[in-house]
């Protein structure tokens, strides 16, 4: 099958875009729902702290403020410490949930450098095999010129060694059906063969 590199290099420069075009995308799609993650992040740090502070003062047995006196201590300390837990699991969650948006832009960029790495191999291997198949039509073409130059400088009779040579090369290349071998009077090709190859050598003599 014959491959165009053409091709195969914009498909894989479109593959490369696509996977490129993912790791962003995942990227701009976390920041889109959650822009205030930073902003949240500072507010959450701070009221802990707040409710920290307020924990440790009523602990000490101090009361915080006016709903600390209509309730009591002990209860305001039970509300205090719901707020604490609730505010640490918000906290807990947004850092669960980042951890979560870097994993997944790492993952689509690890599958858009491995991409890159195959099609880039893929093409290298098509590039190589194309430069074989130049290589060799050039080698091919010089070894013909080179076989027209011999013939042309030989003597005579290195000529008529260069056609031997060349009928029987012709010769060991036949491939023949049987019907074929027996319709010109052989049984076996290598008896065909042989007829031939003497008769090679017969002109060659003549030739001489």
């Amino acid at each position: 099958m014959q491959v165009n590199v053409a091709d195969s290099s914009g498909a894989a420069s479109a593959a490369a875009s696509f996977f490129s075009t993912l790791s962003d995308g995942l990227a701009a799609v976390n920041q889109d729902l959650w822009p205030d993650d930073d902003r949240r992040m500072q507010e959450l740090a701070e009221k802990r702290h707040e409710l920290r502070k307020e924990l440790t003062s009523l602990g000490s047995g101090e009361h915080t403020g006016i709903i600390s006196l209509l309730v009591g201590k002990n209860s305001e300390f039970l509300n205090v410490s719901r707020a604490l837990d609730a505010t640490t699991k918000e906290m807990t969650e947004i850092q669960n949930r980042r951890k979560t948006q870097t994993l997944e832009e790492q993952a689509a960029g690890k599958a858009a450098d491995a991409h890159n790495a195959a099609r880039e191999k893929e093409l290298l291997a098509v590039k190589a095999a194309s430069d074989a198949k130049k290589l060799e039509r050039i080698q091919g073409h010089g070894a013909a010129a080179l076989a027209a130059m011999d013939m042309q400088y030989a003597s005579e009779d290195e000529k008529a060694q260069l056609n031997l040579q060349k009928n029987l090369d012709r010769i060991n290349a036949w491939q023949l059906s049987q019907q074929e071998i027996e319709a010109r009077g052989f049984e076996t090709m290598t008896e065909l063969k042989q007829s031939y190859s003497d008769l090679a050598y017969e002109k060659l003599n003549t030739d001489l």
